[in-house]
């Protein structure tokens, strides 16, 4: 049976968690910003083996 206090801490815990969680997507979505503008820019490329096995895949 949970008790107020425990239904505090536990709503306290999945807030931390949220807030957590939406920091990685935000650091995800950074990371794959960047990694495209170097693709489509030419600083970087892919080689086309890479390519050729997601294509089939």
């Amino acid at each position: 049976m949970e008790t107020a206090v425990d239904k505090k801490l536990l709503n306290k815990y999945r807030q931390v968690e949220i807030v957590m969680l939406k920091q990685i997507i935000e650091k995800y979505k950074t990371q794959k910003r960047v990694l495209m503008q170097k693709m489509l820019t030419g600083a970087w490329r892919i080689k086309p083996e890479i390519v050729k096995q997601y294509m089939e895949g």
